[in-house]
């Protein structure tokens, strides 16, 4: 919902919102003022009833219910920012019923400050879970989001707060979390894979790129075009199990284009290097490079990348988890299982867990094979370290926590997998977003509504018009304060 149409609500909430009113029993001075002022208020007449619950307010300066009532009226009056300021104030006085609290969140409204009506009205929904008009505000700001159009087309989800995209000349690109383009001076064809280093306390992006024939760069040349009939993914998704073209030069280079390292080797597929080891592909199959970008030596049929110390690799048809030190042969009690549910680039352990199936289907289990979930019949890897997993049993689906925890219900057509604030799903042909807990958020109504970042940022399209070019552009949510890594 954008702020437009939640100050049409509020505006609506106001005229049944507001502290109780007064007994007019009294018949001493002060009552006669708040009698009137009442009868200025029904008539709408709001600045004259703040004159009289002044006038009261004066004979009983410490009464709390006469300022929720000036409050009250500066709202219907539209002086919002004088309503927020008396009602602040008021946060730490009795609250009958939560009234107040509902006013100060219509105040946050009318201010256009809907961070922080957001906020307040998740903390007060808690407080007074039986007043009404706070349930109802919560439900409907709980979905304010920003809209931005982007002057560039996404070819792939976050991942770091950075985005593989294409610009306004067709070339590719990435972006942090502010739209600031890197690589503008490169020539390649595909960002394969990116990673977020800490060097000497200086973020730096390291990317895993590969140009096509003949345009090789060293990253100081100016751009060149794609090759006509290029992959307009730009290579980005590794789901898509194809080899480059023959001759296709791959290398690292930083955030700026600039070459850090170009590997030895001829490889369709180079990784970028994470818990001692690059993932590899080459005419022999799936393997890995050291830290010192010496090749193992092995190669499999299929492979993963590593993520939190843990990879998987197939052999004969079978996987088996694999750490940096038991790539080379399996030993023990080695666990092989018919199938491992990796991400878009190739990371099957994001959480630290792994998704296996078996004859019985698909279950979450720890790198020494301890299963933690229940089995499913279908699952979308994790996305995040703390996120959540799309699962499905029975044609519905909810999400599970990294632990295997089932949080939120198998309720839904489909859900994707999530971050540590929402998850999508789909209603009929259309997109929305929940919460952890499986609460819709956002109404289903994107054709596209890809993964959320931390920040509460996802990329959505919507449904296409007949005539009309379909735009893809960024919402912003404007998510609940909290300190720790997750908002629910």
């Amino acid at each position: 919902m954008k702020r437009a149409g939640i100050v049409i609500l509020m505006l609506g909430l106001l005229t049944v919102s507001g502290v109780t009113a007064f007994s007019t029993t009294d018949k001493d001075e002060k009552g006669e003022y708040i009698a009137k002022a009442q009868q200025y208020s029904e008539k709408e007449y709001h600045k004259d009833a703040i004159l009289c619950y002044q006038e009261a307010l004066e004979l009983d300066p410490e009464n709390v219910e006469i300022q929720g009532k000036i409050a009250h009226e500066y709202l219907l009056a539209g002086e919002g920012r004088k309503a927020v300021s008396l009602l602040e104030d008021l946060e730490n006085e009795p609250d009958e019923d939560g009234v107040m609290a509902a006013d100060l969140v219509c105040g946050y409204l009318m201010t256009k400050d809907t961070q922080q009506a957001v906020t307040k009205a998740k903390e007060a929904t808690e407080k007074y879970p039986q007043n009404e008009t706070l349930q109802y505000l919560y439900k409907e700001t709980r979905g304010i989001n920003e809209e931005d159009y982007i002057l560039y087309q996404p070819v792939s989800d976050q991942r770091d707060d950075y985005t593989v995209a294409r610009n306004s000349d067709g070339k590719l690109c990435i972006y942090d979390a502010k739209d600031k383009e890197y690589l503008k001076k490169t020539a390649f064809d595909a960002i394969d894979d990116y990673i977020v280093l800490e060097e000497n306390g200086t973020t730096n992006v390291i990317l895993s790129v590969h140009d096509l024939p003949g345009e090789a760069g060293t990253g100081a040349e100016e751009d060149k075009d794609p090759e006509e009939g290029a992959d307009p993914k730009g290579g980005a998704d590794p789901k898509e199990d194809t080899v480059p073209k023959k001759g296709t030069n791959y290398r690292y280079i930083d955030k700026d284009g600039f070459l850090r390292f170009s590997p030895r080797g001829s490889y369709s597929y180079l990784g970028c290097p994470r818990d001692g080891r690059v993932l590899i592909r080459d005419e022999k199959g799936w393997g890995y490079l050291d830290d010192n970008f010496t090749d193992l030596g092995v190669r499999f049929e299929d492979a993963t990348a590593f993520a939190e110390g843990v990879a998987a690799v197939r052999e004969n048809g079978k996987w088996r988890i694999v750490t940096p030190d038991t790539i080379k042969e399996a030993t023990g009690d080695v666990k092989w299982y018919d199938d491992v549910v990796k991400d878009a680039w190739k990371v099957c352990s994001i959480s630290g867990n792994v998704f296996v199936k078996t004859g019985a289907g698909y279950q979450l289990v720890t790198p020494k094979g301890e299963v933690v979930s229940e089995t499913y019949d279908k699952v979308k890897a994790f996305t995040e370290k703390k996120g959540t997993a799309a699962v499905s049993k029975d044609s519905k689906w909810g999400l599970i926590d990294a632990e295997g925890k089932l949080i939120c219900p198998l309720q839904y057509e489909e859900t994707g997998s999530g971050g540590t604030t929402l998850a999508a799903y789909r209603s009929g042909n259309l997109w929305g977003y929940i919460d952890r807990a499986g609460e819709v958020y956002v109404e289903a109504k994107y054709a596209v509504a890809g993964c959320m970042n931390d920040a509460g940022k996802a990329y959505v399209t919507l449904p296409a018009e007949e005539g009309k070019e379909t735009d893809m552009f960024r919402i912003e949510m404007l998510l609940f304060h909290k300190t720790e890594s997750s908002f629910f």
